[in-house]
Protein backbone atom coordinates (compact mmCIF):
# COMPACT_ATOMS: atom_id res chain seq x y z
CA UNK A 1 0.00 0.00 0.00
CA UNK A 2 2.50 2.53 -1.35
CA UNK A 3 0.56 5.53 -1.91
CA UNK A 4 -1.88 5.57 1.34
CA UNK A 5 -1.64 8.41 3.45
CA UNK A 6 -4.48 8.81 5.77
CA UNK A 7 -5.12 5.34 7.53
CA UNK A 8 -8.55 5.75 10.15
CA UNK A 9 -9.92 2.72 12.35
CA UNK A 10 -11.91 5.53 13.95
CA UNK A 11 -15.04 3.59 16.37
CA UNK A 12 -13.36 -0.05 15.16
CA UNK A 13 -14.55 -2.19 18.41
CA UNK A 14 -13.23 -5.33 17.72
CA UNK A 15 -8.78 -4.21 17.26
CA UNK A 16 -8.01 -5.01 20.57
CA UNK A 17 -4.44 -5.26 19.79
CA UNK A 18 -1.79 -3.72 17.54
CA UNK A 19 1.59 -6.82 17.21
CA UNK A 20 4.95 -4.50 16.81
CA UNK A 21 5.99 -3.41 13.46
CA UNK A 22 2.60 -4.02 12.49
CA UNK A 23 2.90 -0.65 9.90
CA UNK A 24 6.64 -1.15 8.31
CA UNK A 25 7.12 0.43 4.80
CA UNK A 26 3.27 2.41 4.95
CA UNK A 27 3.77 6.13 4.08
CA UNK A 28 1.12 7.64 6.17
CA UNK A 29 0.75 11.03 6.71
CA UNK A 30 -2.40 10.73 9.35
CA UNK A 31 -2.92 7.30 11.42
CA UNK A 32 -6.50 7.61 13.58
CA UNK A 33 -7.03 4.44 16.28
CA UNK A 34 -9.12 6.16 18.23
CA UNK A 35 -12.65 4.90 20.04
CA UNK A 36 -10.99 1.12 19.58
CA UNK A 37 -10.99 -1.25 22.27
CA UNK A 38 -6.81 -1.38 22.42
CA UNK A 39 -5.53 -2.60 25.85
CA UNK A 40 -2.07 -2.55 25.80
CA UNK A 41 0.71 -0.17 23.12
CA UNK A 42 3.92 -3.03 22.91
CA UNK A 43 7.38 -1.48 21.91
CA UNK A 44 8.09 -0.84 18.61
CA UNK A 45 4.26 -0.87 17.90
CA UNK A 46 4.76 2.04 15.45
CA UNK A 47 8.23 1.88 14.21
CA UNK A 48 9.10 3.21 10.82
CA UNK A 49 6.12 5.73 10.75
CA UNK A 50 6.61 8.97 9.74
CA UNK A 51 3.71 10.95 10.52
CA UNK A 52 2.44 13.90 10.39
CA UNK A 53 -0.76 12.97 13.32
CA UNK A 54 -1.10 9.83 15.40
CA UNK A 55 -4.09 9.68 16.96
CA UNK A 56 -4.73 7.01 19.58
CA UNK A 57 -7.16 8.48 22.12
CA UNK A 58 -10.36 7.08 23.42
CA UNK A 59 -9.24 3.50 24.03
CA UNK A 60 -8.71 1.17 26.69
CA UNK A 61 -5.34 1.22 26.61
CA UNK A 62 -4.12 0.64 30.44
CA UNK A 63 -0.43 -0.33 30.02
CA UNK A 64 2.33 0.88 27.70
CA UNK A 65 5.20 -1.12 27.27
CA UNK A 66 9.14 0.85 27.37
CA UNK A 67 10.16 1.95 23.93
CA UNK A 68 6.54 2.33 22.53
CA UNK A 69 7.02 4.82 20.72
CA UNK A 70 10.41 4.06 19.20
CA UNK A 71 11.42 4.60 15.46
CA UNK A 72 8.44 6.93 14.95
CA UNK A 73 8.51 10.34 13.92
CA UNK A 74 5.77 12.31 14.41
CA UNK A 75 4.38 15.88 15.35
CA UNK A 76 1.38 15.69 16.93
CA UNK A 77 0.46 12.69 19.58
CA UNK A 78 -2.64 12.11 20.91
CA UNK A 79 -2.83 9.61 23.98
CA UNK A 80 -5.72 11.23 25.78
CA UNK A 81 -8.55 9.65 27.36
CA UNK A 82 -7.32 6.16 28.41
CA UNK A 83 -7.26 4.60 31.39
CA UNK A 84 -3.45 4.08 31.46
CA UNK A 85 -2.39 2.81 35.29
CA UNK A 86 1.38 0.70 34.57
CA UNK A 87 3.72 2.85 31.75
CA UNK A 88 7.61 2.49 32.04
CA UNK A 89 10.08 5.34 31.90
CA UNK A 90 11.04 4.61 28.29
CA UNK A 91 7.78 4.44 27.17
CA UNK A 92 8.82 7.97 24.65
CA UNK A 93 12.30 6.84 24.32
CA UNK A 94 13.25 6.63 20.37
CA UNK A 95 10.74 9.40 19.07
CA UNK A 96 11.26 11.95 17.30
CA UNK A 97 10.08 15.32 15.70
CA UNK A 98 7.39 16.00 18.29
CA UNK A 99 5.58 19.13 18.79
CA UNK A 100 2.67 18.36 20.87
CA UNK A 101 1.29 15.83 23.14
CA UNK A 102 -1.79 15.20 24.71
CA UNK A 103 -2.27 12.43 27.71
CA UNK A 104 -4.74 11.56 29.97
CA UNK A 105 -2.38 12.45 32.99
CA UNK A 106 0.37 14.97 33.44
CA UNK A 107 2.39 12.24 35.02
CA UNK A 108 3.38 10.87 31.50
CA UNK A 109 4.74 14.42 30.84
CA UNK A 110 7.16 13.83 33.63
CA UNK A 111 8.81 11.51 30.93
CA UNK A 112 8.29 13.14 27.64
CA UNK A 113 11.21 13.55 25.47
CA UNK A 114 13.15 16.12 26.47
CA UNK A 115 13.05 18.58 23.44
CA UNK A 116 9.53 18.79 23.83
CA UNK A 117 8.52 22.01 25.92
CA UNK A 118 6.47 21.70 29.13
CA UNK A 119 3.94 24.37 27.47
CA UNK A 120 2.78 21.51 24.68
CA UNK A 121 2.59 18.56 26.69
CA UNK A 122 -0.76 18.56 27.88
CA UNK A 123 -2.03 18.28 30.64
CA UNK A 124 0.09 20.33 32.80
CA UNK A 125 0.98 19.83 36.26
CA UNK A 126 -1.60 20.63 38.73
CA UNK A 127 -1.71 23.25 41.42
CA UNK A 128 0.17 21.32 44.31
CA UNK A 129 2.27 18.96 42.60
CA UNK A 130 5.40 18.23 40.80
CA UNK A 131 6.47 15.35 39.00
CA UNK A 132 8.52 14.20 42.07
CA UNK A 133 6.60 15.43 44.82
CA UNK A 134 2.98 16.05 46.04
CA UNK A 135 3.31 19.35 47.33
CA UNK A 136 5.54 20.90 45.13
CA UNK A 137 6.76 23.96 46.94
CA UNK A 138 8.81 23.47 49.73
CA UNK A 139 7.37 26.60 51.78
CA UNK A 140 4.12 24.52 51.40
CA UNK A 141 5.54 21.75 53.02
CA UNK A 142 6.62 23.40 55.78
CA UNK A 143 3.43 25.36 56.64
CA UNK A 144 1.76 22.19 56.44
CA UNK A 145 3.43 20.64 58.91
CA UNK A 146 3.01 23.78 60.97
CA UNK A 147 -0.44 23.93 60.88
CA UNK A 148 -1.22 20.50 61.40
CA UNK A 149 0.65 20.37 64.59
CA UNK A 150 -0.48 23.74 65.58
CA UNK A 151 -4.47 22.30 65.16
CA UNK A 152 -4.12 18.81 66.62
CA UNK A 153 -2.08 19.96 69.59
CA UNK A 154 -4.18 23.46 70.34
CA UNK A 155 -7.76 21.70 69.66
CA UNK A 156 -6.64 19.03 72.03
CA UNK A 157 -5.66 20.96 74.84
CA UNK A 158 -8.52 23.33 74.35
CA UNK A 159 -10.95 20.09 74.87
CA UNK A 160 -9.53 18.95 77.40
CA UNK A 161 -9.43 22.66 79.22
CA UNK A 162 -12.94 22.61 78.78
CA UNK A 163 -13.88 18.86 79.97
CA UNK A 164 -11.55 18.98 82.66
CA UNK A 165 -10.92 22.61 84.04
CA UNK A 166 -13.90 24.71 82.58
CA UNK A 167 -16.99 22.06 82.90
CA UNK A 168 -19.06 24.56 84.44
CA UNK A 169 -19.79 26.48 81.40
CA UNK A 170 -20.89 22.80 79.70
CA UNK A 171 -23.84 23.72 81.10
CA UNK A 172 -23.89 26.62 78.44
CA UNK A 173 -25.22 26.48 75.30
CA UNK A 174 -21.99 28.71 74.29
CA UNK A 175 -19.56 25.83 76.14
CA UNK A 176 -21.12 23.12 74.19
CA UNK A 177 -20.38 24.87 71.33
CA UNK A 178 -17.31 26.10 71.55
CA UNK A 179 -16.08 22.76 73.03
CA UNK A 180 -17.64 21.34 69.32
CA UNK A 181 -15.63 23.51 67.30
CA UNK A 182 -12.64 21.97 68.77
CA UNK A 183 -13.89 18.66 67.99
CA UNK A 184 -14.61 19.72 64.18
CA UNK A 185 -11.12 21.54 64.19
CA UNK A 186 -9.46 18.65 65.32
CA UNK A 187 -10.41 16.71 62.26
CA UNK A 188 -8.60 19.36 60.00
CA UNK A 189 -5.69 18.98 61.79
CA UNK A 190 -6.10 14.93 61.19
CA UNK A 191 -6.80 16.11 57.50
CA UNK A 192 -3.12 17.65 56.99
CA UNK A 193 -1.85 15.26 59.01
CA UNK A 194 -2.47 12.50 56.39
CA UNK A 195 -1.48 14.82 53.14
CA UNK A 196 1.68 15.64 55.40
CA UNK A 197 2.36 11.88 55.63
CA UNK A 198 2.12 10.99 52.18
CA UNK A 199 3.36 13.62 51.09
CA UNK A 200 6.50 12.38 53.14
CA UNK A 201 6.32 9.02 51.81
CA UNK A 202 5.79 9.83 47.79
CA UNK A 203 8.37 12.30 48.31
CA UNK A 204 10.67 11.72 45.07
CA UNK A 205 8.65 9.65 43.49
CA UNK A 206 4.75 11.05 43.76
CA UNK A 207 4.36 10.51 39.84
CA UNK A 208 4.60 6.78 40.14
CA UNK A 209 1.77 6.43 42.79
CA UNK A 210 -0.30 9.97 41.55
CA UNK A 211 -3.51 7.81 40.38
CA UNK A 212 -3.34 4.98 42.85
CA UNK A 213 -2.95 7.94 46.38
CA UNK A 214 -6.08 9.90 44.32
CA UNK A 215 -7.82 6.84 43.97
CA UNK A 216 -7.17 5.57 47.80
CA UNK A 217 -8.54 5.27 50.95
CA UNK A 218 -6.57 7.17 53.19
CA UNK A 219 -7.43 10.32 50.11
CA UNK A 220 -10.98 9.21 50.75
CA UNK A 221 -10.54 9.60 54.45
CA UNK A 222 -8.76 13.01 54.24
CA UNK A 223 -11.61 14.49 51.97
CA UNK A 224 -14.48 13.62 54.21
CA UNK A 225 -12.44 14.58 57.22
CA UNK A 226 -12.11 18.12 55.69
CA UNK A 227 -15.48 18.46 54.78
CA UNK A 228 -17.25 17.77 57.78
CA UNK A 229 -14.76 20.05 59.74
CA UNK A 230 -15.19 22.86 57.23
CA UNK A 231 -19.18 22.63 57.40
CA UNK A 232 -19.27 22.23 61.15
CA UNK A 233 -17.02 25.04 61.80
CA UNK A 234 -19.10 27.31 59.61
CA UNK A 235 -22.43 26.12 61.58
CA UNK A 236 -20.85 25.96 64.79
CA UNK A 237 -20.08 29.64 64.67
CA UNK A 238 -23.38 30.58 63.19
CA UNK A 239 -25.00 28.90 66.17
CA UNK A 240 -22.66 30.84 68.63
CA UNK A 241 -23.75 33.75 67.01
CA UNK A 242 -27.42 32.79 67.94
CA UNK A 243 -26.51 32.21 71.16
CA UNK A 244 -25.24 35.31 71.88
CA UNK A 245 -27.93 37.02 70.52
CA UNK A 246 -29.96 35.37 72.72
CA UNK A 247 -28.30 36.59 75.67
CA UNK A 248 -27.98 40.33 74.88
CA UNK A 249 -30.99 40.60 73.46
CA UNK A 250 -33.55 38.63 76.16
CA UNK A 251 -31.15 38.72 79.34
CA UNK A 252 -33.62 36.99 81.25
CA UNK A 253 -35.88 35.41 78.98
CA UNK A 254 -36.64 31.76 78.70
CA UNK A 255 -35.93 31.66 74.67
CA UNK A 256 -31.94 30.76 74.99
CA UNK A 257 -29.72 27.47 74.35
CA UNK A 258 -30.02 25.07 77.26
CA UNK A 259 -27.41 22.34 77.45
CA UNK A 260 -30.35 19.39 76.11
CA UNK A 261 -31.02 22.13 73.11
CA UNK A 262 -27.98 22.93 72.38
CA UNK A 263 -26.33 18.88 72.48
CA UNK A 264 -29.23 18.32 69.70
CA UNK A 265 -28.48 20.94 67.75
CA UNK A 266 -24.77 20.11 67.94
CA UNK A 267 -25.87 16.15 67.33
CA UNK A 268 -28.11 17.30 64.27
CA UNK A 269 -25.06 19.66 63.06
CA UNK A 270 -22.84 16.71 62.86
CA UNK A 271 -25.46 14.53 61.32
CA UNK A 272 -26.06 17.17 58.41
CA UNK A 273 -22.75 17.41 57.88
CA UNK A 274 -21.56 13.48 58.01
CA UNK A 275 -24.30 12.99 55.10
CA UNK A 276 -23.19 15.83 53.11
CA UNK A 277 -19.35 14.64 52.95
CA UNK A 278 -20.68 10.45 52.85
CA UNK A 279 -22.95 11.34 49.94
CA UNK A 280 -20.14 11.95 47.17
CA UNK A 281 -19.24 8.26 48.47
CA UNK A 282 -22.97 6.53 47.72
CA UNK A 283 -22.08 4.86 44.42
CA UNK A 284 -24.00 7.58 42.46
CA UNK A 285 -22.13 7.95 38.73
CA UNK A 286 -22.89 11.54 39.04
CA UNK A 287 -20.03 11.79 41.51
CA UNK A 288 -18.01 9.69 39.13
CA UNK A 289 -15.00 7.04 40.86
CA UNK A 290 -12.83 9.69 42.90
CA UNK A 291 -14.75 12.65 44.09
CA UNK A 292 -12.46 13.57 46.39
CA UNK A 293 -9.45 12.77 44.45
CA UNK A 294 -10.05 15.49 41.84
CA UNK A 295 -6.57 17.13 43.19
CA UNK A 296 -3.60 15.40 45.34
CA UNK A 297 -4.90 17.08 48.55
CA UNK A 298 -8.41 15.43 48.31
CA UNK A 299 -10.41 18.53 48.65
CA UNK A 300 -13.48 18.86 46.91
CA UNK A 301 -13.26 22.87 46.64
CA UNK A 302 -14.96 23.96 43.19
CA UNK A 303 -11.81 26.26 42.84
CA UNK A 304 -10.97 25.88 39.24
CA UNK A 305 -12.34 25.65 35.47
CA UNK A 306 -12.13 21.51 35.64
CA UNK A 307 -15.71 20.43 35.52
CA UNK A 308 -15.03 17.44 36.73
CA UNK A 309 -17.72 15.42 38.00
CA UNK A 310 -20.36 16.57 41.34
CA UNK A 311 -18.60 19.65 40.88
CA UNK A 312 -22.36 20.89 40.67
CA UNK A 313 -22.67 19.23 44.05
CA UNK A 314 -19.44 21.44 45.33
CA UNK A 315 -20.55 24.44 44.06
CA UNK A 316 -24.02 24.20 45.85
CA UNK A 317 -22.40 23.16 49.51
CA UNK A 318 -19.24 24.85 49.63
CA UNK A 319 -20.34 27.90 47.92
CA UNK A 320 -24.42 27.90 47.94
CA UNK A 321 -24.87 26.78 51.78
CA UNK A 322 -21.56 28.40 53.30
CA UNK A 323 -22.95 31.58 51.75
CA UNK A 324 -26.33 31.88 53.31
CA UNK A 325 -24.57 30.59 56.77
CA UNK A 326 -22.16 33.34 56.64
CA UNK A 327 -25.01 35.61 55.69
CA UNK A 328 -27.04 34.75 58.81
CA UNK A 329 -23.69 35.36 60.94
CA UNK A 330 -23.30 38.28 59.56
CA UNK A 331 -26.66 39.79 60.48
CA UNK A 332 -26.52 38.26 63.60
CA UNK A 333 -23.41 40.82 64.40
CA UNK A 334 -24.88 43.36 62.99
CA UNK A 335 -27.75 43.42 65.39
CA UNK A 336 -25.24 42.27 68.20
CA UNK A 337 -22.97 45.35 67.39
CA UNK A 338 -26.12 47.53 67.42
CA UNK A 339 -27.20 46.30 70.60
CA UNK A 340 -23.56 46.63 72.12
CA UNK A 341 -23.96 50.40 70.33
CA UNK A 342 -26.85 51.06 71.95
CA UNK A 343 -26.48 49.53 75.55
CA UNK A 344 -22.60 51.15 75.81
CA UNK A 345 -24.64 54.71 76.53
CA UNK A 346 -26.50 53.10 79.32
CA UNK A 347 -23.42 51.72 80.76
CA UNK A 348 -23.22 53.36 83.64
CA UNK A 349 -27.04 51.95 84.75
CA UNK A 350 -25.82 48.41 83.81
CA UNK A 351 -24.88 45.65 86.55
CA UNK A 352 -21.38 43.99 86.09
CA UNK A 353 -22.95 40.42 84.36
CA UNK A 354 -24.87 42.46 81.75
CA UNK A 355 -21.62 44.50 80.85
CA UNK A 356 -19.50 41.43 80.65
CA UNK A 357 -22.35 39.39 78.26
CA UNK A 358 -21.72 42.83 75.99
CA UNK A 359 -17.82 42.23 76.64
CA UNK A 360 -18.33 38.69 75.50
CA UNK A 361 -20.70 39.63 72.39
CA UNK A 362 -17.88 42.47 71.20
CA UNK A 363 -14.32 40.30 71.06
CA UNK A 364 -16.46 37.29 69.04
CA UNK A 365 -17.40 39.99 66.72
CA UNK A 366 -13.35 39.72 66.03
CA UNK A 367 -13.57 36.20 66.08
CA UNK A 368 -16.35 35.93 63.62
CA UNK A 369 -14.59 38.35 60.96
CA UNK A 370 -10.88 35.94 61.25
CA UNK A 371 -13.51 33.27 60.40
CA UNK A 372 -14.89 35.52 57.36
CA UNK A 373 -11.97 36.40 55.95
CA UNK A 374 -10.37 33.27 55.30
CA UNK A 375 -13.83 32.03 53.78
CA UNK A 376 -14.54 35.27 51.34
CA UNK A 377 -11.53 34.54 48.91
CA UNK A 378 -12.62 30.95 48.58
CA UNK A 379 -16.32 32.14 47.87
CA UNK A 380 -14.55 34.49 45.19
CA UNK A 381 -12.40 32.15 43.57
CA UNK A 382 -15.56 29.53 43.33
CA UNK A 383 -17.92 32.51 41.56
CA UNK A 384 -14.38 32.90 39.58
CA UNK A 385 -13.88 29.56 38.34
CA UNK A 386 -18.38 29.29 37.76
CA UNK A 387 -17.70 32.15 35.29
CA UNK A 388 -14.69 30.58 33.62
CA UNK A 389 -11.90 32.94 35.07
CA UNK A 390 -8.95 32.21 35.17
CA UNK A 391 -7.37 31.75 38.70
CA UNK A 392 -3.28 31.23 39.47
CA UNK A 393 -2.23 27.75 40.12
CA UNK A 394 -0.36 28.96 43.13
CA UNK A 395 -3.57 31.05 44.46
CA UNK A 396 -5.07 27.72 44.52
CA UNK A 397 -2.78 25.74 46.64
CA UNK A 398 -1.88 28.48 49.26
CA UNK A 399 -6.20 28.85 49.63
CA UNK A 400 -6.04 25.06 50.30
CA UNK A 401 -3.52 24.64 52.18
CA UNK A 402 -3.56 27.68 54.63
CA UNK A 403 -6.33 29.95 54.41
CA UNK A 404 -9.51 27.14 54.09
CA UNK A 405 -7.17 24.97 57.20
CA UNK A 406 -5.63 28.27 59.28
CA UNK A 407 -8.89 29.00 61.54
CA UNK A 408 -8.54 25.48 62.21
CA UNK A 409 -5.24 26.35 64.17
CA UNK A 410 -6.57 29.64 65.18
CA UNK A 411 -9.42 28.88 66.60
CA UNK A 412 -8.19 27.15 69.90
CA UNK A 413 -5.98 30.45 70.87
CA UNK A 414 -8.69 32.50 69.86
CA UNK A 415 -11.88 31.24 71.85
CA UNK A 416 -9.44 29.26 74.41
CA UNK A 417 -5.46 30.25 75.47
CA UNK A 418 -6.17 34.08 75.13
CA UNK A 419 -8.98 33.59 77.61
CA UNK A 420 -7.02 31.81 79.94
CA UNK A 421 -4.03 33.71 79.56
CA UNK A 422 -6.39 36.94 80.20
CA UNK A 423 -5.66 38.50 76.87
CA UNK A 424 -9.62 38.53 75.97
CA UNK A 425 -12.63 38.30 77.61
CA UNK A 426 -14.88 35.53 76.20
CA UNK A 427 -16.08 33.21 78.48
CA UNK A 428 -19.67 33.97 79.56
CA UNK A 429 -20.89 34.31 83.12
CA UNK A 430 -21.69 30.51 84.47
CA UNK A 431 -24.50 31.84 86.17
CA UNK A 432 -26.10 32.94 82.74
CA UNK A 433 -27.98 29.90 82.91
CA UNK A 434 -29.19 30.54 86.86
CA UNK A 435 -30.34 34.03 85.54
CA UNK A 436 -32.60 32.45 83.10
CA UNK A 437 -33.95 30.51 85.50
CA UNK A 438 -34.59 33.57 88.07
CA UNK A 439 -36.07 35.05 85.27
CA UNK A 440 -38.68 31.97 84.99
CA UNK A 441 -39.58 32.88 88.68
CA UNK A 442 -39.79 36.43 88.32
CA UNK A 443 -42.25 36.39 85.47
CA UNK A 444 -44.20 33.23 87.16
CA UNK A 445 -44.70 35.20 90.87
CA UNK A 446 -45.85 38.26 88.82
CA UNK A 447 -48.36 36.25 86.66
CA UNK A 448 -49.53 34.79 90.04
CA UNK A 449 -49.93 37.93 91.95
CA UNK A 450 -52.35 39.25 89.01
CA UNK A 451 -54.49 35.85 90.01
CA UNK A 452 -56.34 35.27 93.04
CA UNK A 453 -57.24 32.05 92.69
CA UNK A 454 -54.03 30.47 94.73
CA UNK A 455 -53.42 28.58 97.84
CA UNK A 456 -51.04 31.24 98.74
CA UNK A 457 -53.70 33.62 99.71
CA UNK A 458 -54.76 33.88 103.16
CA UNK A 459 -58.64 32.93 103.80
CA UNK A 460 -60.19 36.04 104.95
CA UNK A 461 -62.23 35.72 108.33
CA UNK A 462 -65.70 34.09 108.09
CA UNK A 463 -64.65 31.51 104.95
CA UNK A 464 -64.07 28.32 104.79
CA UNK A 465 -61.90 25.80 102.38
CA UNK A 466 -64.17 22.76 100.38
CA UNK A 467 -63.56 21.37 97.33
CA UNK A 468 -66.09 21.15 94.33
CA UNK A 469 -66.49 17.37 94.55
CA UNK A 470 -67.59 17.66 97.97
CA UNK A 471 -69.72 20.78 97.70
CA UNK A 472 -71.44 19.29 94.70
CA UNK A 473 -72.28 16.06 96.44
CA UNK A 474 -73.88 18.40 99.24
CA UNK A 475 -76.61 19.29 96.51
CA UNK A 476 -76.58 23.29 97.81
CA UNK A 477 -74.80 24.58 95.02
CA UNK A 478 -76.86 27.14 92.67
CA UNK A 479 -76.35 27.30 89.38
CA UNK A 480 -75.57 30.72 89.04
CA UNK A 481 -72.19 29.20 91.49
CA UNK A 482 -71.60 26.93 89.18
CA UNK A 483 -71.56 29.71 86.22
CA UNK A 484 -68.91 32.25 88.68
CA UNK A 485 -66.60 28.54 89.08
CA UNK A 486 -66.56 27.84 85.58
CA UNK A 487 -65.54 31.33 84.81
CA UNK A 488 -62.89 32.01 87.21
CA UNK A 489 -61.19 28.31 85.83
CA UNK A 490 -61.90 29.54 82.40
CA UNK A 491 -60.05 33.00 83.33
CA UNK A 492 -57.32 31.78 85.41
CA UNK A 493 -56.50 28.82 82.17
CA UNK A 494 -56.44 31.72 80.13
CA UNK A 495 -53.74 33.87 82.28
CA UNK A 496 -51.98 30.71 82.24
CA UNK A 497 -51.58 29.90 78.88
CA UNK A 498 -50.90 33.10 77.57
CA UNK A 499 -47.63 32.96 79.90
CA UNK A 500 -46.28 29.49 79.24
CA UNK A 501 -47.93 28.14 82.14
CA UNK A 502 -50.30 25.76 83.07
CA UNK A 503 -51.92 23.58 85.79
CA UNK A 504 -50.44 19.97 86.95
CA UNK A 505 -54.25 18.59 86.59
CA UNK A 506 -57.70 20.03 86.81
CA UNK A 507 -60.62 17.87 88.35
CA UNK A 508 -63.77 18.77 91.04
CA UNK A 509 -61.29 17.46 93.53
CA UNK A 510 -58.54 19.38 93.07
CA UNK A 511 -60.47 22.67 92.57
CA UNK A 512 -60.96 24.24 96.10
CA UNK A 513 -63.61 26.59 96.95
CA UNK A 514 -63.72 29.57 99.55
CA UNK A 515 -67.45 29.25 101.05
CA UNK A 516 -68.96 32.17 102.91
CA UNK A 517 -69.63 30.62 106.27
CA UNK A 518 -72.84 32.55 106.70
CA UNK A 519 -74.43 32.50 103.67
CA UNK A 520 -72.40 29.18 102.35
CA UNK A 521 -72.35 30.63 99.24
CA UNK A 522 -69.66 30.01 96.58
CA UNK A 523 -66.74 33.10 97.36
CA UNK A 524 -63.65 32.49 94.95
CA UNK A 525 -62.02 29.08 93.82
CA UNK A 526 -58.06 27.87 95.10
CA UNK A 527 -56.09 25.88 92.90
CA UNK A 528 -52.56 24.54 93.31
CA UNK A 529 -49.46 26.07 91.75
CA UNK A 530 -48.77 26.22 88.05
CA UNK A 531 -45.84 24.62 86.19
CA UNK A 532 -44.13 25.39 83.06
CA UNK A 533 -46.84 25.22 80.06
CA UNK A 534 -44.80 25.51 76.81
CA UNK A 535 -45.92 22.67 75.15
CA UNK A 536 -49.07 22.10 73.70
CA UNK A 537 -49.63 18.65 74.91
CA UNK A 538 -49.85 20.35 78.62
CA UNK A 539 -52.46 23.34 77.60
CA UNK A 540 -54.43 20.93 75.25
CA UNK A 541 -54.49 18.36 78.48
CA UNK A 542 -56.24 21.50 80.67
CA UNK A 543 -58.28 22.29 77.76
CA UNK A 544 -59.70 19.02 77.88
CA UNK A 545 -60.20 18.87 81.82
CA UNK A 546 -61.56 21.72 82.30
CA UNK A 547 -64.16 20.14 79.83
CA UNK A 548 -64.64 17.61 81.61
CA UNK A 549 -64.72 19.74 84.98
CA UNK A 550 -67.68 21.74 83.28
CA UNK A 551 -70.03 18.76 82.03
CA UNK A 552 -69.06 17.46 86.09
CA UNK A 553 -70.68 20.57 87.26
CA UNK A 554 -74.08 21.44 84.83
CA UNK A 555 -74.95 17.60 83.85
Amino acid sequence: MKFLKTLELHGNKKLATIESYSFIGLKLSILEINKAKLKVLNAQTFSGLNVQNLDISENDIESISAFAFDNLSVEFLNVNKNPIKEFNSDVFVGIKDLKSLQTPSFRLCCIKPVDLSEENCLPHKNEFSSCEDLMRNTTLQALLWTICILSIVGNILSMLYRVVFDSKRLKLGYGIFVTNLSAADLLMGIYLLIIAVADKMFRNRYIEVDDYWRKSTWCMIAGVLSTISSEMSVVLICCITIDRILVIKFPLGTLRFKPFSASVTVAVSWLFACIIAFIPLSGINYFGTAFYGRSPVCLALPLTREKTPGWQYSVVIFIGLNFILFLLIALGQLLIFLEIKKQSKQKRRMNVARTNDLTVARNLLLLVLTDFLCWFPIGCMGIMALRDKYVPEDVYAWTAILILPINSAMNPFLYTFSTIFGKMKLNPDVDEQVRVDLGKEIATAAVLDTLPYFMARRLKRGTRIISLQDHLHGGTMTQWEKLCVAYQLAECLSCLHSNDLALKKITTSSILLRLNLLTNSVAMIQLQRPTSGKSRVSRAENVYQFGCVVEQLFS
